[in-house]
């Protein structure tokens, strides 16, 4: 899973991608890591591209842009977007199988 670290190149993948997902994600956060090492080799889920949005080591005014503007109050916080907009939210870690079954059935 490739990673983006501020608001622009956030805001060019989604709008490069008709849909597509976006892990918002912190360094420092066991679970953001377990879901990391779990799709470390996946530029796609659920056969959607995805980015990790690595909120803590962004500019403040971009880390700040991203959790005010998605309501954002824990991380992973994983949401699909269908032509810029915010479309499906998963907080949380579970397993890949179960976090492919979720995000398929949009």
């Amino acid at each position: 899973m490739n990673e983006i670290y501020t608001f622009k190149e956030f805001e060019e993948f989604v709008e490069n991608n008709q849909k597509c997902i976006v892990v918002f994600s912190a360094v420092k956060c066991p679970p953001c890591q377990r879901l990391k090492k779990a799709f470390k080799n996946h530029d796609r889920i659920a056969g959607l591209p995805v980015v990790a949005v690595i909120v803590d080591k962004m500019p403040p005014s971009d880390a700040y842009k991203v959790l005010t503007k998605f309501n954002l109050s824990s991380v992973p916080t994983t949401i699909v977007f269908v032509n810029g907009k915010p479309k499906r939210r998963i907080v949380g870690f579970s397993t890949p199988q179960k976090y492919v079954e979720n995000l398929s059935k949009q």
